[in-house]
């Protein structure tokens, strides 16, 4: 498919992006009814956006959208990604996920870290209800992210886990000036401990690059999540996060 811009988004890009993926007929509709949220709701429906930030600054004119992106690591991520080879991590490039670090013990125990296209095939139960969970209505910004994802990352910690090191989320913005829209989950069930830290990168650009997330985190009774947001993103590049913890 070719690019389109966030102005011109339309019903086609939404079915391509889930015939490309296989997805079920339930995630197809819920895209759709999204989707024509999407075009109903203003630009701003929140209070917060006025008191924190300027939604405005994003130019839909401008931000590119397709169902893939380049998947090629940026030269000056090479050395971070060397640095946490070792460490418990996802990275994603793009729409891309580049590489999943778990040592096997932890694999054993029951922590999963998967794109969440894989996390559809193998936990599709609980994939479903947490979307669902998501009010479109809320704003424009959940309301495209939940019809037109092209990426996203899922971490499942069992019951009664404790995760000693830092779960790294590195997420990175493709050379080909490509936006990603991911949507992001976080599940610790009942008595777990787990720090999660997430990187934000983007390469300079010629026109404005977003990156558009949607992060969901569940949090079991008696259980512990820090999540902490490390960006280093060109000035070219806009990033709206919306996070909601239950």
């Amino acid at each position: 498919m070719s690019q389109l811009t966030l102005s011109s988004i339309d019903s086609s890009l939404v079915e391509e992006i889930s015939s490309k993926r296989n997805e079920p007929d339930w995630l197809k509709e819920y895209r759709k009814n999204s989707l024509s949220i999407y075009h109903d709701l203003p630009a701003e429906v929140s209070p917060l956006y006025n008191k924190y930030t300027d939604a405005r600054r994003m130019n839909p004119e401008q931000v590119s959208l397709s169902i893939s992106s380049d998947s090629s690591v940026p030269d000056f991520l090479a050395k971070r990604l060397d640095e946490i080879k070792n460490e418990i991590s996802i990275v994603q490039i793009g729409s891309n996920i580049h590489s999943i670090n778990i040592d096997d013990e932890l694999k054993s125990k029951g922590l999963v870290i998967s794109s969440l296209d894989d996390a559809l095939q193998n936990h599709s139960e609980l994939i479903q209800k947490t979307l669902e969970d998501s009010n479109s209505k809320e704003d424009k910004y959940t309301a495209l992210n939940n019809a037109a994802f092209n990426s996203g990352i899922f971490v499942y910690i069992p019951q009664n886990l404790t995760v000693d090191k830092p779960i790294h989320l590195v997420s990175c913005l493709s050379l080909d000036g490509i936006s990603t829209i991911s949507r992001n989950m976080i599940i610790a069930e009942k008595n777990t401990q787990v720090s999660v830290v997430q990187e934000l990168y983007a390469p300079k650009a010629s026109k404005q690059q977003a990156y558009l997330e949607l992060l969901d985190t569940r949090v079991g009774e008696n259980s512990k999540l820090d999540f902490t947001t490390l960006q280093i993103m060109d000035q070219s590049t806009v990033n709206f996060s919306t996070r909601r913890t239950h």
